[in-house]
């Protein structure tokens, strides 16, 4: 069974806004595990931690990968044709830039659930076989997905 890895950016003491993606991210994997194990594919969970200074550009980063089909890292806003934008936020030590992601003239520090489910299902299209359209590869891409 193939792996399809979803893979989680955050820091070792998350700020709220991460938390809350990576309780959306469980939540949308125990929804679509089904889905992907019916057609053959795992559902794994990563977490990767760095230290705040380190995570600027990282921290709240997710990738969907599968490497047993030759499918890299790749990031969600890639995949559903979100905008990267930096947000600041309070913190103790005054304000901070982190990342967000802005989808349709909206912007999201935590990730909706919309924005998840678009990504576990483009990523399954674009892995599954259908008869006359993408075929598995991106080779003749009829454009459904965005890996």
């Amino acid at each position: 069974m193939a792996r399809v890895i979803v893979r989680h950016y955050t820091e070792k003491e998350p700020l709220d806004h991460t938390e809350e993606t990576a309780k959306v991210l469980q939540e949308m994997m125990e929804q679509y595990r089904p889905r992907y194990e019916a057609l053959g594919y795992s559902l794994e969970m990563e977490q990767d931690f760095s230290e705040p200074e380190e995570a600027e550009e990282f921290l709240n980063l997710v990738t969907l990968s599968c490497p047993e089909m030759g499918h890299g890292e790749t990031p969600l806003e890639h995949i559903t044709e979100a905008e990267v934008v930096r947000e600041e936020i309070p913190s103790p030590q005054g304000s901070r830039s982190v990342r967000a992601l802005k989808l349709h003239g909206k912007s999201y520090l935590a990730l909706p659930r919309g924005m998840v489910a678009e990504g576990l299902l483009r990523t399954l299209l674009a892995l599954t076989t259908v008869p006359g359209d993408c075929a598995g590869g991106c080779q003749g891409c009829s454009g459904r997905c965005s890996l």
